[in-house]
């Protein structure tokens, strides 16, 4: 009976999906980039939430919002963030996401999480999946981070479609 109960609790942690990092610590994307960043770009991009200062062609300029240029989606309609009301040297911050009423069918399959390490100077990115029953709604809040140390300057959603 215990075993049958043990079983069961397993199952059900295996079918509930949760936001996996893919790349634990994170990675220096001046480096030799992880295979999870190749899968990641064949995915579409749907936008980009940024927090801090960026090299635009109009100059340098602090952007703290969606970027919504590229995107196939704009950010805050299905998929959300609270990094635009958080400190700028900010190591992690919620997401959240429901795409239940997206007419093209879309759904989330990832995020890219890029900053910069503590000296401010060194680039750093981690990536997540999103699997299983919660790509087209999140069960609630989920925490992203790039090493707990790093300032998250940007969130970059991916997802595909039907």
């Amino acid at each position: 009976m215990k075993k049958i109960i043990v079983l069961l609790a397993l199952s059900a942690c295996v079918a509930q999906a949760r936001v996996i990092d893919l790349t634990p610590g994170g990675y220096n994307p001046d480096g030799p980039l992880p295979p999870a960043f190749y899968q990641l770009i064949r995915q579409t991009f749907f936008d980009d939430a940024a927090h801090g200062w960026f090299d635009t062609p109009e100059g340098r300029q602090y952007i703290n919002g969606w970027v919504s240029l590229y995107g196939t989606l704009n950010g805050g309609t299905y998929f959300f963030t609270n990094i635009f009301s958080l400190p700028g040297n900010t190591p992690s911050a919620l997401i959240w996401w429901d795409f239940t009423g997206e007419p093209d069918g879309y759904y989330l399959t990832g995020i890219l999480v890029e900053g910069f390490q503590a000296d401010g100077q060194t680039p750093w990115a981690n990536i997540y999946a999103v699997q299983g029953m919660e790509r087209m709604q999140s069960l609630g809040e989920h925490l992203i981070t790039l090493n707990g140390m790093a300032s998250i300057s940007d969130i970059s959603f991916y997802g595909r479609n039907r």
